[in-house]
């Protein structure tokens, strides 16, 4: 009888431990807060669009990674509250314009991952081939530098004007060598670029904004660009780009199903390049 006493003395205090243990566990796990990682966008495709994918096919959150998506409107602005720490990185544009708002902004944000190139075009409501163009027509561009610059040289491929040795995507229309067909041009901020359409004759426009009037860049511009320059990806500061939590989202940017998806979405119009 004593020994059967001692025996389930010692069963219960091994189930207790057993089960004390698991408790303690649990606990732990639980007293272990997932880092919040706040990433920046202008909520526009392709950027938007990849980057919800991306969360929802991920397993960010069992890797202790809570990512909060931060739409800004105003797009210029992600690039300070980044330098700013009030977010930690930003997923909304190409290297060139990352470089030139660094130089105006005195900002230090670097590149942390390339995840596509998308197709930079001109288009038009009035004219369906681009030897169409009549002599003195209206062309509108994006008055940013990095996308002015990517403008002028996009005409010069076509030999609309012909641009002063060297200047390249960081031409200015200053830059402009000869104008053959008298062409007028016009500066316009991104945003405002696709209200331009029905006034003007040629408008340049990055793809994130003509997507979200239906149109392809690929099937719908009248030229595109004949070599691409322009990589977009996960952008952050040089403090936190190598972080765990910011390289945990960079690798969920470019996954295969991520590089499916962007070809089923965009077709043509966007190239993942990882």
């Amino acid at each position: 009888m004593y020994c059967k006493l001692v025996y389930s003395i010692l069963i219960g205090l091994g189930v207790y431990g057993a089960v004390s243990t698991d408790a303690y566990a649990q606990t732990a796990a639980s007293a272990v807060k997932p880092q919040v990682l706040k990433v920046g966008t202008g909520g526009v495709a392709p950027y938007s669009d990849i980057l919800k994918f991306a969360l929802d096919h991920s397993n960010l959150k069992q890797q202790g990674v809570n990512v909060q998506v931060v739409e800004v409107t105003d797009f210029v602005q992600l690039n300070p509250l980044t330098e700013q720490k009030q977010l930690d990185a930003n997923f909304f544009q190409h290297v060139p314009y990352l470089e030139q708002s660094n130089h105006d902004n005195h900002t230090h944000l670097v590149p942390v991952v390339p995840v596509f190139t998308s197709v930079f075009g001109a288009y038009s409501r009035r004219y369906k081939r681009i030897q169409d163009l009549p002599d003195g027509a209206l062309i509108v561009f994006p008055n940013d530098p990095a996308n002015s610059g990517r403008s002028l040289a996009m005409f010069a491929d076509y030999g609309l004007i012909t641009l002063r040795p060297d200047s390249g995507i960081k031409a200015t229309e200053a830059d402009i060598a000869t104008n053959p067909h008298h062409f007028k041009f016009r500066e316009v901020e991104q945003l405002m670029l696709t209200r331009t359409l029905d006034d003007a004759d040629l408008v340049a426009i990055n793809a994130s904004y003509v997507l979200q009037i239906g149109l392809s860049p690929a099937k719908d511009a009248l030229i595109t660009e004949k070599v691409d320059r322009f990589p977009s990806g996960l952008v952050a500061r040089p403090d936190n780009k190598d972080s765990d939590a910011v390289q945990k989202l960079a690798k969920a940017l470019t996954t295969p199903d991520v590089k499916a998806f962007i070809k089923t979405k965009f077709g043509d119009s966007v190239k993942p390049i990882f």
